[in-house]
């Protein structure tokens, strides 16, 4: 029920407005799509399943990150992939760059946690907040290991190659990750 009213089942983009509410057939608008039929379809249109599986996808990127999985994060990236990390300030590009960067953060962090708290999904791409945690046990890009224990906020944007990640960038805030975990 992400999508917009059409009006009718169809792929068409015209919108149109929700005969018993007047507004758009959105779930966020329209208390009750189930009972106005056509203009609030209740099952997704092919374009809204495929943002659930990117929506899916992602997820399951963070769980596989969380496990200290790095076989599995790696099955998530197509082959010419990306991967910018900005509080780290580095850039990966390719499949073996982006693994040493994996192994890394696993070295340096073995209970090394993603948790997702947004994600919101468009056409190709996708765009998460989400909280990192671990035990800064082992040495980061200008951060030596510390043993304590940091939480982070980030977000994530991220392009798809069909169901594989093509460009992804971290963004988080370096002076929260030195403040947790007491570096510098």
């Amino acid at each position: 029920m992400w999508a917009l009213c059409t009006g009718r089942w169809s792929s068409s983009a015209r919108r149109s407005l929700c005969p018993v509410e007047g507004s758009l057939g959105s779930p966020e608008r329209c208390s009750d799509a189930a009972a106005h039929g056509e203009c609030c379809p209740t099952e997704p249109e092919p374009r809204t399943k495929m943002r659930l599986d990117f929506e899916r996808h992602l997820r399951d990127y963070f769980n596989a990150w969380s496990r200290q999985d790095a076989d599995a994060v790696m099955s998530f990236f197509s082959d010419a992939s990306s991967f910018e990390d900005l509080g780290f300030a580095v850039e990966f590009e390719g499949l073996k760059e982006i693994r040493s960067f994996v192994d890394l953060t696993f070295a340096g962090s073995p209970d090394f946690q993603v948790g997702p708290t947004q994600v919101v999904v468009g056409a190709g791409m996708a765009a998460a907040a989400w909280t990192m945690s671990g035990t800064h046990s082992g040495n980061f890009p200008g951060f030596p290991a510390t043993g304590r224990r940091f939480s982070v906020r980030a977000c994530s944007m991220v392009t798809f190659d069909g169901s594989r990640i093509k460009t992804i960038v971290d963004y988080w805030n370096p002076a929260e990750f030195q403040q947790s975990v007491g570096s510098g």
